[in-house]
């Protein structure tokens, strides 16, 4: 352990830092499953993908295909084992893998300019997420080569890492500010150590006993309690809520690397520049009323932000507008019914959107996002009467909602965490710890 390290002391079972980071990014991730499921046509499916994605979409006949598939009962969008399948060069995989290793933060849409060669968007996906195994994080961290995690948190850069043997979260924090003229006092750098530990434990809600609350859902529900052992350590964290409202609206319809892209553009062209690390130069999130001037639309949509371009610049518009200082930030005093309404006034926030924002940035841990994911779940393990339901309607959401706050009580988002990494493919395999 590099002596430069501070330490917060933690456990595996109490934070894995892998898999939160990776599993709140998945939290964005909004298929094409979960439109068929809000009960979208095909032909309105295809029409937003084609505005995200543009010539690079799947077609109107294969969209079809999907959401028929979807109907009749399929529950994940990952393609079936077929023999004989052609598969890329080994050389064009190599190159791929030595553009990662190099840019940790590059785009599936770099990676493919990068190639020069017949490599579709979807086989450039499919190699980096399943050939070289890279997973992303949430969209203002990434992982570096050694295994560490690096993002903006507030005013610095911060590393972050996990002792191997004992779990302890281990970090580091660049800042361009620091005491001139005159050596810095052991006080002073002790309060900003404490300020800063603070700071991390507040980030991943390390206050909140995981282990304790596992234990005693895991007491009325053996399958929980199975589950909850091999995806121990997964926190809520605690993110700002200006960052993660604007980055969900990113996520409307979109895919993780995409999404990673539009919040790191958000970032460069509004945010302001904090300090350059390695070769990378980082920003802070842009402030509301730099979102909220006229000429954001028009700069977004040229960066290629689409339809979402309209709803930031609203979404931002209208609460410097209508709403008081310090309103979204208010919302942490709110109840969860009332931050949840404030929400969906907002221009491209729908209820689960709300949710999400609700959950991850202001302290309502009741709050129960619902995708397609969730919704198979509670069909087939705790709700079977709503089987014969064949899409996930407003009052429906509300139900399985409500079901899961009265099963796990004022942490049903924790528990959330649990049953939706069980869900995910790229989690299965996890060992319980």
């Amino acid at each position: 352990m590099k002596s430069a390290w501070r330490v917060i002391p933690s456990s595996f079972s109490e934070l894995n830092l892998e898999v939160t980071l990776t599993c709140a990014q998945s939290f964005s991730h909004l298929l094409s499953s979960f439109l068929n499921a809000k009960n979208n046509s095909p032909v309105e499916i295809h029409r937003q993908l084609v505005e995200v994605y543009g010539e690079k979409c799947m077609d109107i006949k294969n969209v079809r295909k999907w959401c028929r598939e979807f109907n009749e009962g399929r529950i994940n969008v990952h393609d079936e084992q077929r023999s004989g399948r052609p598969s890329l060069p080994e050389s064009t995989v190599a190159r791929i893998d030595e553009m990662v290793r190099a840019n940790r933060r590059i785009t599936l849409e770099e990676i493919e300019d990068g190639l020069n060669e017949d490599c579709s968007h979807f086989s450039v996906h499919k190699i980096v997420s399943e050939t070289l195994g890279y997973r992303k994080v949430t969209a203002r961290w990434s992982k570096l080569e050694d295994g560490t995690f690096r993002g903006v948190l507030g005013d610095g850069v911060w590393t972050l890492s996990q002792c191997p043997d004992t779990g302890n979260l281990l970090y580091t924090v660049t800042r361009t500010s620091a005491p001139q003229n005159k050596p810095a006092k052991r006080t002073r750098l002790a309060k900003v150590q404490n300020e800063d530990d603070s700071k991390l434990r507040d980030y991943f809600n390390l206050d909140v006993g995981l282990e304790q609350l596992h234990h005693n859902w895991g007491l009325e529900d053996p399958d929980y309690l199975s589950l909850s052992k091999q995806h121990s350590g997964i926190r809520i964290l605690r993110q700002d809520p200006v960052e993660n409202l604007f980055s969900f609206i990113c996520s409307s319809n979109n895919n993780i690397p995409r999404i990673t892209s539009l919040v790191e553009k958000l970032c460069t062209h509004l945010g302001p520049a904090l300090l350059e690390l390695d070769g990378h130069q980082f920003h802070q999130f842009p402030a509301v009323e730099a979102l909220a001037q006229p000429d954001v639309e028009p700069l977004l949509r040229k960066l290629g932000f689409g339809y979402r371009a309209k709803y930031i610049q609203q979404s931002a518009a209208k609460i410097c507008q209508e709403r008081e200082p310090g309103w979204l930030m208010g919302l942490r005093d709110a109840t969860y019914e009332e931050a949840h309404a404030a929400l969906i006034k907002l221009p491209g926030i729908g209820a689960k959107v709300a949710d999400c924002i609700c959950l991850m940035s202001l302290d309502k841990w009741e709050a129960v996002p619902l995708d397609i994911h969730m919704w198979n779940l509670a069909r087939r393990q705790y709700l079977p009467h709503l089987q014969s339901h064949k899409s996930l309607t407003d009052r429906t959401y509300r139900e399985i909602g409500e079901f899961f706050r009265n099963k796990f009580g004022k942490h049903a988002g924790w528990a959330h965490e649990v049953l939706f990494c069980g869900e995910l493919k790229q989690f299965k395999n996890r060992k319980a710890s």
